[in-house]
């Protein structure tokens, strides 16, 4: 049986737009943070949707004043749904290369939360930053 033009022309165009380079279907959006404190400037980068229970990456730079990338840095997450009491859910960001912090979390449920930030240099907490999210 031979196919009919239509569908067979579908079909090609299927394949050719799932194998392009950098081609997606959908346009994820993201949580995009930016802050400064004490001279460093933080964000934070997390795509959206952000779904229960599923890993989550989450990427945070560090820079200083001067605009260089700090190595060596401490950044620790804690997870927190105001709107509940739930246990401790913590983690640290491993450094990935200078001034770049990635790592994956993982919500218990669904709603509204507020991802804490802390970013430690030297000993010191240089920033403590609140970035609401929500999970679906």
């Amino acid at each position: 049986m031979t196919p009919k033009p239509a569908i067979t022309m579908i079909g090609a165009l299927s394949f050719v737009v799932v194998t392009m380079p950098g081609c997606v279907f959908t346009d994820p959006t993201s949580y995009t943070n930016k802050w400064s404190s004490q001279g460093y400037s933080c964000s934070f980068v997390m795509l959206d949707p952000i779904k229960q229970l599923d890993p989550e990456s989450i990427t945070v730079t560090v820079y200083d004043s001067k605009n260089h990338a700090v190595s060596g840095a401490i950044v620790s997450l804690d997870l927190l749904m105001p709107s509940m009491s739930m246990p401790k859910n913590s983690t640290m960001l491993p450094q990935i290369e200078d001034g770049l912090y990635r790592g994956d979390v993982r919500f218990t449920m669904a709603g509204q939360w507020n991802v804490r930030v802390a970013v430690t240099v030297d000993g010191k907490v240089v920033t403590d930053h609140i970035v609401p999210v929500t999970v679906h």
